[in-house]
């Protein structure tokens, strides 16, 4: 008997530890996982805005349950995030929804649009090609933020569902903590349309845009330069990442959907981590496939730090240039060059060219001239 009530104290007091752990993790929800699964940005009582927030599994939600609200989606990493749904409507009318993702890549972007085909009315899709997408096929992090969520790929949410309550509570415990001296914040305005707030890096850089310059979008811009003119980069699966461009504008064209492939801006030295010959024969191969717009070359916008929040995203003014563009109603020069199976050879000349003439001045110099904020080339931004 004795025995009996032994087991049945150590299985009640291993069922206590398990419903606290849970209701731990729940409670402090630190990834913001519990609080996004209707997708309904009205229900989230979640501090939504960082690298931490688990914007995946919101974002397949929220297509799921309001996926009829849109006709058109803008896929990309981090840079995607300043294109505006409001802006974006200016192409074609098309109500859009921006799925930027923190690092993504091919592969889920093509996970992605098979989700898009299967659950949604999708009229067109536009797929941004920030840097590494040309030649990474997935990301190596163990994050569960980078992860793609069951809800989209189809594996056990149950699982994924327990995996989030079993966490160790350590961090949960702190989270807690912290709310009850400080108070829960709570922030998902201006997300509504699933695109990236900056208005802090907007405050931030209204105060001094020159020292905001030299702090973020010029942050080791030496060091990049160097890799960039001398350390070219050859990542392995540009070939593997060109199929999926295949595959998915196969896709799109069997089920009626509009593709387009844009190359977001970059600053000169976010260059580092593409450029190269090989880079250029992915450009080259990616037009056999499809026509795309690149907006990451040498123009005095990509020499312009002041239009940069640092030194791989642009600001909001520079992506509405991106759309103004590809709608026929503004440019500028040398920004943005719609690339053709016909004119992608010209178009790589010129480009390899602008390339080898920054990097005589490199090496005859050790740096390169750069636009500043009273040039012609500098976008202005708005106050927000």
């Amino acid at each position: 008997m004795q025995y009996r009530k032994w087991c049945f104290g150590m299985l009640g007091f291993i069922l206590a530890v398990l419903l606290f752990i849970a209701g731990v993790n729940y409670y402090a929800d630190i990834y913001g996982y519990f609080a996004f699964q209707s997708g309904d940005y009205a229900d989230i009582d979640f501090k939504v805005g960082t690298a931490e927030t688990y914007y995946r599994v919101l974002k397949a939600n929220h297509i799921l349950n309001f996926g009829d609200q849109y006709d058109a989606y803008i896929l990309g990493g981090s840079k995607t995030g300043t294109y505006t749904a409001e802006k974006l409507k200016e192409l074609d009318g098309y109500r859009y929804y921006n799925l930027f993702e923190f690092h993504g890549t091919m592969t889920e972007y093509k996970t992605t649009v098979d989700f898009l085909l299967k659950h949604t009315d999708v009229k067109k899709i536009i797929i941004c090609l920030g840097s590494r997408e040309s030649s990474r096929l997935v990301y190596d992090s163990d994050s569960d933020v980078m992860q793609l969520p069951a809800v989209m790929t189809g594996k056990s949410r149950i699982a994924e569902y327990i995996h989030f309550l079993t966490f160790d509570v350590t961090e949960g415990l702190k989270k807690i903590a912290d709310q009850i001296r400080n108070g829960k914040t709570v922030y998902t305005e201006n997300y509504t349309d699933g695109e990236r707030n900056v208005d802090n890096l907007y405050a931030s850089r209204a105060k001094n845009p020159d020292r905001y310059v030299r702090k973020k979008t010029l942050e080791d811009f030496q060091t990049r330069l160097q890799a960039l003119f001398t350390s070219p980069v050859r990542d392995p699966y540009y070939q593997e990442c060109l199929d999926l461009a295949e595959q998915i504008k196969a896709e799109c064209d069997a089920a009626g959907v509009e593709l387009q492939f844009w190359f977001s801006p970059t600053f000169v030295s976010g260059l580092s981590t593409i450029e190269s010959p090989y880079f250029w024969n992915y450009m080259r191969g990616l037009a056999q496939i499809t026509d795309y717009w690149d907006f990451n070359g040498y123009s005095d916008i990509n020499l312009n730090p002041y239009n940069y929040l640092d030194h791989a995203h642009c600001t909001y003014e520079v992506a509405e240039l991106v759309v103004d563009t590809v709608a026929g109603k503004a440019s500028y020069p040398g920004f943005g060059y719609h690339v053709t199976r016909d004119n992608v050879d010209e178009y790589l000349l010129k480009r390899e060219e602008d390339y080898n003439r920054l990097k005589q001045e490199y090496l005859e110099t050790g740096t390169i001239q750069l636009q500043g904020i009273d040039d012609d080339s500098y976008i202005p931004t708005k106050d927000r």
